[in-house]
Formats: C-alpha cells, sequence, structure tokens
C-alpha cells in the first residue's frame, strides 16, 4: 500500500479547484491502484484525468492564450497530450529538460520555443529517413542535395536501361495499334520519361518513378481505362517490369530501403486548407534558396498539395520527400531558415507564422 504520506495534503489541494475535488482523489487513488498492479506501462499512457479534468475552467483559459502561434504552443501540446493519454516521445521530453542551458531558460519563452523547435526539428529529421545528404551553403546561399545510395553502378545502369527499354515497347505499342486500347498509358510513358531525362542517377527516384507508373496504371485499370490485371499480356507486362525494376533497387540499395520502410511505417492524415497553403508558402521560399535541380523537385511536390487528384493517389513518395526535406530545412537552422522566414513573413508575423507552418509540415509527413 501507499503511504499516506507521498500523497499531497488534501486539505491545501481542495482550494484550487473549478470544480469538484473528488475527482482529483479519484485521479490520484486511480493511479495508486495501476502502480500498485505493478503496471506502469498502463499509467505512461492512461489519461490524466479518468473522468472530469478539475482544472478544466482554468485549462480552457490558457489553452486559448497559448495558441500555435505563441511561444507556449509545445507545452500546450504537451498538456493535450497527457490528456489524451498519448504521451509525447519520452526521448524527445529528456532532450528538452536536459539540453536547453539555463540561460535560455532565463532568456524568456521565446528564446526557450526556439530552443525547444531546434530540437523537436533534429529529433524528427532523423525520423524521416531519405536517400539523401542535405545542407546549406552559406557562401552560395543555397540548399544542397547529394544523393545517397549504395547501389552498384552496375545495378543502376541495369535498372534505367530496362526502363528506356519500356518506355520505347510503350511508344511503340501505343502508334501501333493507333492509339486506341492504350491511349491511357500515354501518360505513364510520359512520366517514366521523365524521370529518366531528370532523375536517371538517383536510385531513390527511380525507384518511386517506378512505383508511381505502377500506381497509375493501377488506377487506369480500376477506372476501365486499361484491362484489368491478368486479361492483357502486354499490360501484364508493363506492371512486371515496374514491379521487377523497383524491387531489384530496393533489395540491393539499403539507403533506398530504409527511404521506403520509413514512409511505409508512417500515417499520413488528410491536410486542410490552411495547412496546405502554409506549406506550400514556406516550400516555395526553401526553393527560391535551393540549387535548381533542388529547387524544381521541392515545386513539383508542392504542386501536389493543389491537386487533389495526384495529392489523393500519391499519398507517400512526394509527401515523405517534401515533408523530410522542410524538417530538415528547420533542423539545420542558422541562416538559411532566417532567409527562408524573411520571405514568408513580415517581421513583426515570422514568429506566429513559422510556428503555424512547422505543425503543417510535421502533418505533412505524419509526425
Amino acid at each position: 500500500m501507499v503511504s499516506a504520506g507521498l500523497l499531497p495534503n488534501r486539505g491545501v489541494v481542495d482550494v484550487v479547484f473549478d470544480e469538484d475535488p473528488n475527482d482529483y482523489w479519484a485521479a490520484v487513488l486511480s493511479d495508486v491502484e495501476t502502480g500498485e498492479k505493478h503496471q506502469e506501462p498502463d499509467l505512461f499512457h492512461a489519461k490524466l484525468w479518468p473522468e472530469t479534468n478539475p482544472f478544466q475552467d482554468r485549462w480552457d483559459a490558457t489553452r486559448a492564450r497559448w495558441t500555435p502561434d505563441s511561444p507556449y504552443d509545445f507545452w500546450r501540446r504537451w498538456y493535450e497530450s497527457l490528456l489524451a493519454g498519448q504521451p509525447m516521445a519520452p526521448d524527445l521530453l529528456y532532450r528538452v529538460a536536459t539540453e536547453i542551458p539555463n540561460d535560455t531558460w532565463d532568456a524568456g519563452p521565446e528564446a526557450v520555443a526556439e530552443a525547444i523547435r531546434a530540437i523537436e526539428a533534429e529529433f524528427f529529421a532523423a525520423q524521416v529517413a531519405y536517400a539523401e545528404d542535405l545542407v546549406y551553403d552559406a557562401q552560395a546561399n543555397q540548399y544542397r542535395s547529394t544523393p545517397r545510395s549504395d547501389l552498384p553502378a552496375s545495378r543502376l545502369d541495369d535498372a534505367v536501361e530496362r526502363l528506356e527499354d519500356l518506355v520505347a515497347d510503350l511508344r511503340r505499342t501505343i502508334e501501333g495499334d493507333g492509339g486506341n486500347q492504350y491511349r491511357a498509358l500515354v501518360s505513364v510513358a510520359d512520366d517514366l520519361e521523365r524521370v529518366l531525362q531528370k532523375r536517371r542517377g538517383r536510385a531513390i527516384r527511380i525507384h518511386d518513378g517506378c512505383l508511381d507508373a505502377l500506381n497509375d496504371v493501377i488506377v487506369l485499370q480500376t477506372d476501365g481505362s486499361l484491362p484489368g490485371a491478368g486479361k492483357d499480356k502486354f499490360v501484364d507486362r508493363v506492371s512486371s517490369q515496374l514491379t521487377r525494376t523497383s524491387d531489384d533497387i530496393y533489395s540491393f540499395d539499403p539507403e533506398v530501403r530504409e527511404t521506403v520502410d520509413a514512409r511505409a511505417a508512417r500515417n499520413y492524415d488528410r491536410l486542410n486548407d490552411d495547412q496546405r497553403v502554409r506549406i506550400a508558402g514556406f516550400a516555395e521560399a526553401v526553393a527560391e534558396r535551393s540549387e535548381p535541380e533542388m529547387a524544381e523537385e521541392i515545386r513539383e511536390d508542392a504542386e501536389h498539395l493543389r491537386d487533389p487528384e495526384v495529392r489523393d493517389q500519391r499519398p507517400r513518395t512526394w509527401r515523405h520527400r517534401l515533408g523530410g526535406r522542410l524538417v530538415k530545412v528547420v533542423a539545420i537552422g542558422g541562416p538559411g531558415l532566417a532567409l527562408v522566414l524573411d520571405k514568408i513573413a513580415y517581421a513583426e508575423q515570422a514568429w506566429g507564422y513559422f510556428q503555424m507552418a512547422w505543425q503543417a509540415i510535421k502533418a505533412l509527413v505524419g509526425l
């Protein structure tokens, strides 16, 4: 039995409640019972208040002040996670508690919020694996992306050659039957050709190009634009080649495999209009500070935010790529991020705008 000396003095506690103090004591006794049964994991994930929050009125007033664009946003999210029984990651909370120096705590809520933002960004960036190294070149004032791949050059060459043969086969077949039965495959051939022209040296983009093309074929089969699986040898051969090429890259490139597995583990919720607008604005500001190839990719991915058809059909590849890059831009911080913020908001609005954009970016990538 837990000693009575470990419990707060009831007479002291009763005077601070907005509601019936019995709600507080019921929660305390529930926690004690769980602890006595050695059910610590259950206690960790239990709602802070099993029934009514005895401080609800005070919390409602506090939450109205601690808006997402305030420096108290982290603390609002932390407390709400406890109320819901879905606490933040312990490793993240440990870093917040141990890595922020005393002088930052003494500097005020804005300084603390900035320090927490940096810790959060670094923490989440490690969870958004993508087969590239992203850095900010201070001399050129540009973000630069370098592909990361362990795929032997010969295997990448084989994958590229296989796709080139497939595109040529698609073109010949579409033209050969007068463009009727396989006309719907024109867009698939165009997209694959675009990947080969612009991304042929990136194993992850060749892999994802195959997945996107395969997804398009499935959609076309579903809506009746193409014969279904097993009903047409040519369409089946196209699907088989796309699957084989993506599977080969996944199997022989650990960097690609880590990226694919990381995005498969995320849950991608639907974004609201405000989130899409904020992400698009932030992405454009990053694109303007990026090397040309990376800028083009960011803009292509951000365009999907405005295209409901593409947005709903390809939720993982572009969202993981765009969201992961934006998270890493925040994690890098420094002068690059300062220039991005200068672009998207007036100085007096920059903090609030960034806070809202940061929450939208995390939602984009399922964090």
